[in-house]
Parts: structure tokens; C-alpha cells; sequence
């Protein structure tokens, strides 16, 4: 992605937490940030109610990251401590990079953009990531390399869901 890009809102990186730190705490080295990822949260009781349990419309991505915002605007604060190593086999929920992720991502990307944005902020970042997906199909389809040709038959996917009005995808049983 151009680096004038980057911190635009188009994609959402395991990095994107840390893109813009508050605050570093220098008795622990905890940075301030405006979420974690769920696969290790750690709150505390007085937190938890006031916040509430995660939203459980959000299924495998984004429930972290509306329970953090959430939080955040009850008055709390969300922590990143860079010390602690979690293992996180992320994919291995969704069976790696299928077609059921990708349109669940976009689903749960949308319900919380609606829920925290309104519509407007669907429609535009649809718009975005349609032009974004579409290029980066582009540049890497002009490539002869398989691995390129691979990656831009996926974001051509990823391009053609911003057509789409309903990406839920049908849980599995």
C-alpha cells in the first residue's frame, strides 16, 4: 500500500493498533492504544459490566475491536502490553484464507463501521476498498510470477464483495 495510504482507514492491519500509540505507560512499557486483538483480552470485572460481554453479532473479526471501543468511550483504556507473547494461529478458525472468511471479514468490517459510523461510512469505505482491491488486482496481475497472479485473483474477490449489498456468509454448522 503507498505509504501516504497508510492510516487512511483502507485495511485493517495486525500492526493498525500500533500505528498511532497515545501513551506509553514508563512503569510497565504498556502503549495506550485504540484496541487489541481478542485472542488474549484481559479486563477487569468493573470494566467487563460496565462495558458488557462482546456484541455477539460479530462473528470471528471485529468483536474485539467494538468491545474495545466500547470501552474506550465508557472511560476506559485499552492497553497493548509489548512484553507479553501470545500465540494467535489466526486463520485457523476459518480453514486460512477461504471464501467464508473473506466475506465474514467484510461482514463483521461492515456491521461495525454501521454500528460505530452510520451507513454513510459503509458506502464510502465499500467505495475505497473496491478502487483499492481493483488496483492492487491490477499491479499484481501484470506480473508473471504464479504467487502475484494468486494474490491478485484474491484481491479481485476481495474488489468484486464491495459489489455486493449482503457478504454474510452462512455460518458453519
Amino acid at each position: 500500500m503507498p505509504r501516504r495510504w497508510r492510516g487512511s482507514g483502507l485495511g485493517r492491519t495486525a500492526a493498525g493498533a500500533l500505528a498511532s500509540p497515545r501513551h506509553r505507560d514508563p512503569a510497565t512499557g504498556a502503549l495506550e492504544v485504540p484496541y487489541v486483538k481478542g485472542a488474549c483480552l484481559l479486563t477487569t470485572r468493573e470494566v467487563w459490566q460496565r462495558t458488557g460481554p462482546l456484541d455477539e453479532r460479530f462473528f470471528l473479526y471485529f468483536e474485539e475491536t467494538d468491545w474495545c471501543h466500547r470501552a474506550r468511550a465508557g472511560g476506559g483504556r485499552v492497553y497493548l502490553c509489548p512484553d507479553v507473547q501470545v500465540r494467535h494461529l489466526e486463520g485457523q478458525a476459518t480453514g486460512q484464507v477461504s471464501e467464508f472468511s473473506l466475506r465474514q471479514f467484510q461482514h463483521s468490517y461492515r456491521l461495525y463501521l454501521r454500528k460505530h459510523q452510520g451507513e454513510a461510512a459503509v458506502r464510502c469505505v465499500r467505495r475505497a476498498q473496491a478502487f483499492e482491491y481493483r488496483w492492487k488486482a491490477w499491479w499484481r496481475g501484470r506480473s508473471r510470477r504464479p504467487a502475484d497472479r494468486a494474490l491478485a485473483a484474491r484481491y479481485r474477490a476481495i474488489a468484486r464483495l464491495q459489489d455486493m449489498d449482503d457478504v454474510a456468509p452462512d455460518r458453519p454448522r
